[in-house]
């Protein structure tokens, strides 16, 4: 499996966003004792995730994400994600707008999910095409969606 490079940026002590990368090979993992307190707990959640195993990385999207700086919309949808489709599981952009009330709006969950700043957390790398098929994913793109599929050990077809 590729390194994976993780950045958190937390404001006000709330989790702003999460960038997720491939990491050079070379590249060091940051000593989690040299970490915020959320740090380590988002850390020891995140190697729990990376040995395959389901986790919440510590972390509450209503009480520690800035959710108020979202539309309603795209809060209802990632919120609908976060509880509904667990580790190993996916579900396509129509059943999760089926699944948030909005039954009609695939198209707008597709843009949530571009506009979704917190991958793992709100796992939007769960949603695939009416297909099953992999579709975009923001940042590292395709492969990290695959990968992040991959660790789930979760059924997805490739294009």
């Amino acid at each position: 499996m590729p390194p994976l490079a993780v950045q958190l940026t937390w404001r006000d002590d709330r989790l702003a966003s999460i960038f997720l990368d491939f990491a050079p090979e070379e590249a060091l993992p940051t000593a989690v004792d040299s970490l915020s307190p959320r740090g380590q707990t988002f850390a020891r959640g995140l190697a729990e995730y990376l040995s395959g195993r389901a986790t919440d990385f510590g972390l509450d999207p209503e009480r520690d994400l800035p959710m108020d700086e979202i539309s309603d919309f795209s809060r209802d949808i990632l919120l609908a994600l976060f509880r509904a489709v667990r580790f190993g599981s996916t579900t396509t952009y129509g059943a999760l707008a089926r699944l948030a009330g909005r039954p009609n709006a695939a198209r707008a969950v597709g843009r949530a999910m571009a506009s979704n700043r917190w991958p793992l957390l709100i796992p939007c790398h769960r949603v695939l095409g009416a297909s099953g098929a992999l579709t975009g994913f923001t940042g590292a793109g395709l492969p990290m969606k695959k990968l992040l599929l991959g660790i789930e050990g979760a059924d997805f077809r490739e294009k």
